[in-house]
């Protein structure tokens, strides 16, 4: 039985693996019929792990299957717009793949570790900060990873909210002090959502919005990400609960900012490298930082290994190691990358099938002027969010169906900070997402336990509504602009 279960796991990871490989040659000239070979070797991942998948992840390939199958054979949907949409699935498992080398190398790391140990261990004038700063910077190479890494040093530093014998007010200090830890890395997370090329946000939003180029986008881009940032840090500095704890707060136990240097520095490499191909090369920026990843995380994990072996031993363990991420890891991925891969694909379909008169029609009736059809949108997400539509989802159908920036009379740098801040506010606040849910398994203590829905919705509220609605006049000044 494990023997059978490792074997339909590592095909699964060479099946991904396949699609890595081809995604990248499409990028880099090869035939675009090799989509329909990326597609297979996705449908055979989500068929061989489909058993293993969460329920969301099921749902979201059925109706991807139920909608592009009567379209086919009601000849609504051609066989080249079903290419094209196994083809963006494909790309964006890809992507997705790719990242994730960066997050084995830094979860083995002694150095991030330790950033994240002083990050946690702030006085608490500086905490908040000192954690939002480090779920944003560790969000850009670990992804969510960066919520459960610095989770783990919260509770570290908060068990009294899980010892019944300990003093009252220390218990209630240390579950109000864990509840706001976890906040500051969870908004300091999804605040890379708005910006970072290391995101599936970007690849799926400047994939569909045409026209778009990140360079030119990044520094609005940026402006969503510090309101987002600043905004958090005005409620919490704010909130009643932060001057009720009752107890004189910890000493700062000492280290030294500079242990973010490394971290900021690989940061600073891959962006730098990615930048140098997407010149060299003629690449998208999101698929240059894709090559990136895996070289930049390999020669990591090599220097891990050349601590304590020889190079010609770091070079083999190495390999063993990249060879095992494709064969153990690669299957894990298994339901947010189908999340993030099905929602792509349908977006396609949708915007396949849908006749090219009908959203134009529909705001043509409507008479909305295109400033506030775009500071609508984040409006659609969020509310999207809260019955179970997932960012990519809500984002993939949205980018697909509206009409161009150029059509709508809009900046493209407009729809995409509409698309991309929708997509993060949606990720924090949404009872269904994988931050929410990451998130609220640091949050919960003994003495304060919470749920999906009490930290995402409800003690997010304040915070999801006023990003909402800044979003909102900030896009609408860019699409005026």
């Amino acid at each position: 039985m494990m023997a059978s279960f490792g074997r339909i796991e590592a095909l699964a990871g060479v099946a991904l693996a396949g699609v890595v490989g081809l995604s990248l040659a499409m990028e880099m000239g090869a035939p675009v019929t090799l989509q329909w070979a990326s597609g297979a070797l996705l449908l055979l991942y989500g068929a061989v792990l489909f058993r293993r998948m969460s329920l969301s992840a099921q749902g979201l390939i059925l109706v991807a299957v139920a909608l592009a199958g009567p379209a086919l054979v009601q000849g609504w949907l051609g066989p080249e717009a079903l290419r094209d949409a196994l083809g963006r699935a494909g790309a964006i498992a890809a992507l997705f793949a790719c990242f994730g080398f960066l997050r084995d190398a830094a979860a083995a790391s002694e150095g991030v570790r330790r950033c994240g140990r002083f990050l946690a261990r702030r006085p608490p004038g500086q905490r908040y900060g000192a954690l939002t700063l480090g779920g944003h910077l560790f969000g850009l190479i670990l992804n969510f990873g960066a919520i459960p890494l610095l989770g783990t040093l919260t509770v570290e530093g908060t068990r009294a909210a899980d010892r019944p014998d300990e003093d009252p007010a220390r218990i209630r200090r240390d579950a109000i002090r864990r509840h706001r830890m976890a906040q500051a890395v969870h908004r300091g997370f999804i605040a890379t959502l708005t910006w970072s090329p290391l995101t599936v946000s970007m690849a799926v939003i400047f994939s569909t919005v045409h026209g778009a180029q990140w360079r030119e986008s990044a520094p609005w881009l940026a402006g969503t990400a510090g309101l987002f940032v600043g905004l958090g840090w005005l409620l919490d500095r704010f909130s009643p609960v932060r001057r009720t704890t009752g107890l004189a707060p910890d000493p700062d136990e000492g280290g030294s900012w500079a242990l973010l240097l490394p971290v900021l520095g690989l940061v600073a490499a891959i962006f730098g490298a990615g930048v140098f191909l997407e010149e060299a090369l003629d690449l998208r920026l999101v698929v240059a930082v894709m090559i990136v990843s895996p070289v930049a995380a390999a020669l990591w994990m090599l220097a891990q290994s050349r601590v304590c072996r020889s190079w010609p031993g770091a070079l083999a363990a190495t390999g063993e190691r990249l060879g095992r991420h494709v064969l153990e890891t690669f299957p894990t991925y298994h339901t947010e990358l189908m999340v993030v891969a099905a929602s792509a694909f349908i977006g396609m379909v949708i915007a396949a099938v849908l006749p090219p008169d009908a959203v134009p029609s529909l705001l043509a009736a409507l008479g909305w002027p295109a400033w506030v059809v775009l500071a609508v949108v984040p409006w659609l997400c969020v509310l999207g969010g809260q019955v179970g539509m997932s960012p990519v989802l809500s984002v993939s159908l949205l980018a697909a169906t509206l009409p161009a920036p150029a059509v709508l009379g809009v900046p493209a740098t407009a729809m995409v900070a509409a698309f991309s801040g929708s997509w993060a506010l949606v990720a924090a606040s949404s009872p269904f997402t994988a931050a929410v849910l990451t998130s609220t398994r640091v949050a919960t203590s003994r003495a304060r336990p919470t749920s999906p829905l009490r930290f995402g919705l409800r003690d997010n509220l304040s915070f999801t509504l006023l990003a909402t609605l800044a979003l909102s006049v900030y896009v609408a000044v860019l699409a005026r602009g």
